[in-house]
């Protein structure tokens, strides 16, 4: 976008500044080259805009003006952007249910199971997410019901990679459930992470 400066008259009324503090201003080239802003004649200083071409004015450091024209130019131009950045962020989070759903499908468990994390004091924090995580979280296989398998024991609600429910960790949230959302807005369950449970889950790959 393209920005012209505004040559005030050398008394100004305040009513001007008082208005531009408000917001800008739109109204357009006069027939003579001049800008009227508040009954008030600007000229350009240096470079101009044609007679009657639509405007709005500002003040910046200097009075400033730009055609409306080229403004909703470069307004649709970031919207354009904007909504390319949200379906490539769609189409992201999408690959990643896809991914997720393929690989939880391959965890071949004798029980009912679900994805969980152990939450962290840091991830509940004002400059948090406030979901519990942080930066070295994983997502660990959530047992839905016990598990007895040899040495193997696990009650329900525990992780498969945490032999009790106190090396869960402190579970600051009222639930271990972890759902992430796709492009459409829509929970899914997050690929498994954790190396521990994945080791324990390859137990079962083959049975």
């Amino acid at each position: 976008m393209r920005l012209y400066t505004l040559q005030s008259p050398a008394f100004l009324s305040p009513m001007v500044f008082n208005q531009l503090r408000r917001g800008p201003i739109e109204t357009e080239v006069s027939s003579d080259g001049t800008v009227q802003l508040c009954d008030e004649t600007f000229r350009f200083d240096g470079d101009s805009l044609p007679a009657g071409t639509a405007i709005r004015a500002w003040l910046a450091r200097d009075f400033t003006c730009a055609s409306l024209e080229d403004i909703r130019r470069d307004q649709e131009a970031v919207r354009q952007a904007d909504e390319q950045r949200r379906q490539a962020r769609c189409a992201q989070l999408d690959r990643a249910r896809a991914e997720a759903e393929a690989f939880n499908a391959t965890l071949q468990l004798p029980v009912r199971w679900d994805t969980g994390i152990k939450h962290v004091l840091s991830g509940l924090s004002a400059h948090s997410w406030g979901d519990g995580h942080n930066a070295a979280t994983v997502v660990h296989i959530l047992l839905l019901e016990p598990l007895h398998d040899s040495r193997l024991h696990r009650a329900p609600n525990t992780f498969l990679c945490s032999a009790y429910a106190a090396r869960d960790g402190k579970q600051w949230l009222d639930h271990k459930q972890e759902r992430w959302q796709d492009g459409a807005g829509k929970d899914f369950a997050p690929r498994v992470t954790c190396k521990a449970c994945l080791t324990i889950a390859a137990r079962y790959k083959h049975e």
